[in-house]
């Protein structure tokens, strides 16, 4: 044998020896034991003086001085102890001990177990990771001194489970904040039962607040918190979350809040409705009036790929959203929806039944009758994907729709006029729309896409003296696209980053060779002669749309082109390939045939309205740049009439730490129309010029983050929508005072809050949420 087989063989026998060591070890692990000085007394006693250490497996204990019982493996250590252990780290004047049952006694010191620790004057180790202690603090900070503590005059203590700690009070700093007669706080990552951090907050409008909540883990798919509120001005408001998961795709949450408001009881808006809509809806003051809302989500996949939604949301007035935006989503809408929807959905077809009802945000008295909102109850859509007939590359596709729009107060309806019947707001309508396809290619550079869509329409209003219309056509169209593309970057080295640059053309031609509807008042006033210049405007006032985009007939007879320019990048990455679109570009205008082809329309005397006949389109850019640290849109559409546009643009930077600055900027113009013609004189109308900006930060640091938005009218030169946070997050990683400045768009005084979290355990701390556009 050689001296390396020799090496290599003394090497294999030494490390079966360490491995027999630790496993005959892990059952009865051996004592060494060393110090300056070793007194031997009967029954295997020692008395060990200076620089003592004691090791037993993995715990190790070092003090001044100690007594050992071998046998039993007890020891009593004094002066500087420490112990160690892969859980624990203990310091004290003073500790009994013993190796095996893991029990013993700390006294005036602290137990240190991950983030937590426990220090008092007398501290119990029940066993493996249980200790009691008596006129003792916790706390889970790790700064010296600790930024916050929970004293108390006993705590029980499990890491891993939960702290149970009597006459506990908060102490920030060492200074007195809060007592409280009991609490129950996890100490363990998991989710467990317990009191959470209270947190405080004051604003104007409603005075100090103090919130504190109860978690319940009612199961590992099952969870409930219970909140209690008290608002200085406001009252005592009570709130309940309950979440659910039913299997991994599917589940739900309830959140409902209760209040009666001494605020709002005052509040003219609720007092004095506006007249004009509510009459002698004047209201006596009163102490308090009940508020409340109602949020109810589910989601469920159910078999043979059938999906229910609901989502319920309620609320007793209309201002509730605007008060307690935290409470309820809304804040700024002109509803609150309420839907129910079954779905099922194959690879080809889809079916689907919704029902909506919708809570009114607008209405001039806040708690009135709710009956000029309009439902949709139901809509049913079916459809299938175009599928290849024969194999022959035909692709024939099909959909159907049925709408239902009704309301509670059917008078709108019934007391309509001729003049006016126009403006319908409830009835059915049904649509049938088979369509057919055709692709075709020439060559590898030019594909092209024909395609006629019939499409069919029934009205049924209920009040009317014309309760039902038809409206039928064909539509065609015809799209020619080629694609052009380049291969960039370096070739030599294979990880270096690639790019492809697409350049796509395309040119679309829509004709309406047939259609046939009634003479009918919710078609527009001038059927007859068939007229229609409202191709490519949107929806105004002036409109004759009664129920939805889908009731009007747009695109005639135009011609689209469009330039569409893509740049996507190929990178390698630790976790592989990736490839990303990082430009994309869109430059696109129409021109209306239909407009020019058309004779001018005549009043009720016989004489010729004058039309301003502008065939093109405005020019529509739409720009998106998704960089890693840098993004950018960009909707822009200009009025070659005019010379003026309507934009949208946003950009923003981040750094690799998640820091981010957005700002955004957009000009709007509305369309201006006759209303005698119900036809456009010019594109828009320059005088409603709106303009306005935003600004948006967010910095993450060791000790603050900080995250703001700004929203500013520059027509009124002021703010309108204001958020500013922060959150302070001083040394330790235990606990925060986080500050918030609100402004709404719902009006009302700002809310200044401010909030000190505590964080209990390792890893609990969070940071501000990061707004939209960073």
């Amino acid at each position: 044998m050689n001296s390396s087989e020799l090496s290599r063989s003394l090497y294999l026998f030494l490390m079966i020896l360490f491995i027999g060591s630790i496993t005959t070890g892990a059952q009865t692990p051996s004592v060494f034991v060393d110090a300056d000085q070793y007194t031997s007394k009967p029954g295997q006693i020692a008395d060990l003086v200076g620089n003592v250490k004691i090791i037993r497996g993995v715990e190790q204990l070092t003090c001044d001085r100690a007594t050992i019982n071998l046998i039993t493996n007890d020891v009593i250590a004094v002066g500087n102890v420490i112990y160690i252990s892969p859980r624990e780290y203990m310091r004290a004047e003073k500790m009994n001990y013993n190796f095996n049952t893991q029990k013993g006694v700390v006294t005036n010191g602290f137990i240190q177990m991950g983030q937590e620790t426990i220090e008092g004057e007398e501290i119990h180790k029940l066993g493996n990771d249980e200790y009691e202690a008596r006129y003792a603090s916790y706390t889970s900070c790790i700064n010296c001194p600790a930024a916050w503590k929970l004293s108390g005059t006993k705590i029980n203590a499990t890491p891993g489970a939960y702290a149970f700690i009597k006459n506990p009070v908060v102490r920030i700093y060492g200074a007195p904040v809060l007592w409280l007669p009991y609490m129950v706080i996890p100490i363990k990552t998991q989710r467990q039962s317990g009191l959470l951090p209270p947190s405080f907050a004051f604003s104007e409008t409603d005075g100090f607040t103090l919130q504190e909540s109860f978690f319940w883990a009612i199961s590992p798919s099952k969870d409930l918190t219970l909140t209690e509120t008290s608002y200085k001005n406001r009252g005592y408001k009570t709130g309940v979350e309950y979440r659910f998961l039913a299997d991994e795709n599917s589940g739900g949450k309830f959140n409902g809040n209760f209040i009666n408001d001494g605020v709002y009881a005052n509040d003219i808006r609720y007092l004095e409705p506006d007249e004009r809509y509510s009459p002698n809806t004047a209201r006596a003051r009163e102490y308090a009036i009940p508020r409340y809302s109602l949020h109810y989500e589910h989601h469920f996949e159910l078999p043979d790929n059938y999906t229910n939604n609901l989502n319920i949301n309620l609320i007793r007035d209309s201002r509730y959203v605007y008060d307690y935006p935290h409470d309820i989503s809304g804040n700024g809408e002109t509803a609150l929806e309420n839907r129910l929807s079954v779905t099922k959905n194959t690879e080809n077809a889809h079916l689907s039944t919704d029902i909506s009802l919708y809570q009114s945000l607008i209405k001039s008295d806040p708690i009135g009758e709710n009956d000029t909102a309009i439902h949709r109850m139901p809509e049913l859509k079916y459809g299938f994907l175009p599928k290849n007939i024969f194999n022959s590359g035909l692709l024939v596709g099909f959909n159907a729709n049925y709408l239902n729009l009704a309301r509670a107060n059917t008078t709108f309806d019934a007391t309509r006029d001729e003049k006016t019947s126009g403006h319908y707001r409830t009835g059915q309508r049904f649509i049938v729309s088979p369509r057919v396809i055709y692709p075709l290619s020439v060559g590898n550079y030019l594909d092209l896409l024909p395609e006629i869509n019939y499409e069919e329409l029934y009205y049924q209003f209920g009040y009317s003296k014309k309760p039902t219309a038809v409206r039928r056509y064909i539509r065609t169209s015809i799209q020619a696209k080629t694609r052009l593309s380049a291969i960039l970057g370096e070739e030599i080295d294979p990880r270096a980053n690639r790019y492809k640059h697409n350049f796509e053309p395309d040119l679309t031609l829509t004709y309406v060779p047939y259609i046939e509807q009634d003479n009918h008042p919710f078609f527009g006033k001038k059927q007859n002669e068939e007229l229609n210049f409202t191709s490519s405007q949107p929806i105004t006032e002036y409109d004759q749309i009664q129920f939805d985009y889908k009731d009007r007939l747009v695109d005639r007879q135009v011609l689209t082109y469009g330039l569409t320019n893509k740049l996507t990048r190929k990178a390698y990455k630790d976790t592989g390939t990736e490839y990303r679109e990082i430009i994309r570009h869109r430059l696109a205008q129409s021109y209306d045939v239909f407009i020019l082809t058309q004779a001018d329309p005549l009043d009720d005397e016989g004489k010729v309205i004058p039309v301003i006949r502008e065939p093109w389109s405005e020019i529509q850019s739409l720009l998106s740049v998704r960089l890693d640290y840098f993004t950018a849109n960009s909707d822009v559409s200009y009025y070659v009439y005019q010379n003026v546009a309507s934009s949208s643009s946003s950009i923003g930077f981040r750094n690799k730490h998640g820091d981010g600055i957005a700002f955004g900027y957009a000009q709007r113009l509305s369309t201006f129309r006759d209303p005698r013609t119900q036809l456009p004189t010019k594109r828009v109308d320059t005088s409603t010029r709106s303009e306005a900006m935003n600004l948006t930060v967010y910095f993450i640091s060791k000790y603050l983050d900080v995250s703001a938005t700004q929203n500013f009218d520059i027509n009124s030169h002021s703010f309108t929508t204001q958020t500013i946070g922060g959150l302070l997050k001083p040394p330790g990683k235990c606990w925060g005072i986080q500050f918030t400045y609100e402004k709404n768009l719902g009006g009302g005084n700002p809310r200044y809050m401010i909030q000190l979290p505590i964080f209990f355990g390792e890893g609990k701390q969070t940071t501000l949420s990061k707004p939209s556009g960073v």
